[in-house]
């Protein structure tokens, strides 16, 4: 569900070339979005990625770049994120409820498993339409930041000193949300930790001087034991809403029982 994209290797350019150069390659891995085959998920995933890399750089420049311009780009990446992510939710979704199948021991757990496949797959069907209708326009998105990285030549080049002092901020910033998410019940808490560990992995893995490893690894072990969490806990709450309709069928207290019990 949550399959690995390697880094970006990291700028060997000169300091005062970082910032524009970090632009240039991020939006160069952003690639038009091929018809992807039935129950291929890695066309939309690896476009996610790009698209959110992107979007981490130019929030870390943003001191440095033109505002208008920098909101029209920022803009069309977020409506090309909420499409593409909603057939990646559809997709970890369906594959949560088909491995529980297996784990049915009673007739109308296996009913209600069925049913709830079927609806799931309409509603990706739903969303892979509307991406595919939608204009993600990914081509205008990667000329407009090659663009924007033309207007650092104009300002105080961003050093060393710069891309360190964005990645300790990014780092406090996990820690503090870390002190103050609760148990593996606190879904959001523990949802917004592992989008500043995200956010700190991004920033290491294109800072121009070398990170350091053990926290490029905890960043990246954090997203991913959270993101399975987090897709784990959504599909739970999923099930809890079904099981507790008209048709949900059982007793309700080995319901809730077997509800939890596929929520690990």
């Amino acid at each position: 569900m949550h399959a690995d994209v390697p880094g970006e290797p990291r700028s060997r350019l000169p300091e005062a070339c970082a910032g524009r150069d970090l632009l240039r390659r991020h939006a160069a891995a952003v690639r038009p979005l091929k018809r992807r085959r039935r129950g291929d998920e890695r066309p939309v995933h690896v476009t996610r990625v790009a698209l959110r890399r992107l979007l981490e750089w130019l929030a870390v420049l943003t001191p440095l770049l033109p505002r208008r311009e920098l909101r029209r780009v920022e803009t069309r990446i977020r409506r090309a994120l909420r499409l593409l992510g909603a057939v990646r939710d559809g997709d970890v979704a369906l594959t949560l409820c088909t491995r529980r199948i297996t784990g049915a021991t009673e007739g109308w757990q296996w009913d209600f498993l069925f049913r709830l496949v079927s609806e799931i797959e309409e509603e990706r069907v739903h969303a892979q339409g509307r991406l595919d209708r939608a204009r993600l326009r990914v081509r205008r998105i990667r000329n407009e930041a090659r663009t924007l990285s033309r207007a650092l030549r104009g300002c105080a080049a961003p050093d060393a000193l710069f891309f360190a002092t964005a990645a300790k901020s990014a780092l406090r910033e996990l820690v503090r949300e870390a002190g103050v998410a609760g148990g593996p019940q606190d879904v959001e808490g523990l949802h917004a930790v592992r989008l500043r560990s995200k956010h700190l992995r991004y920033l290491l893995e294109g800072e121009v001087t070398p990170a350091h490893p053990g926290i490029l690894e905890l960043a990246i072990a954090l997203q991913r034991v959270l993101g399975e969490s987090h897709d784990l806990a959504l599909f739970g709450r999923r099930i809890e809403r079904a099981l507790g309709g008209p048709d949900g069928g059982g007793d309700p207290d080995a319901a809730r029982e077997w509800r939890i019990s596929i929520d690990v």
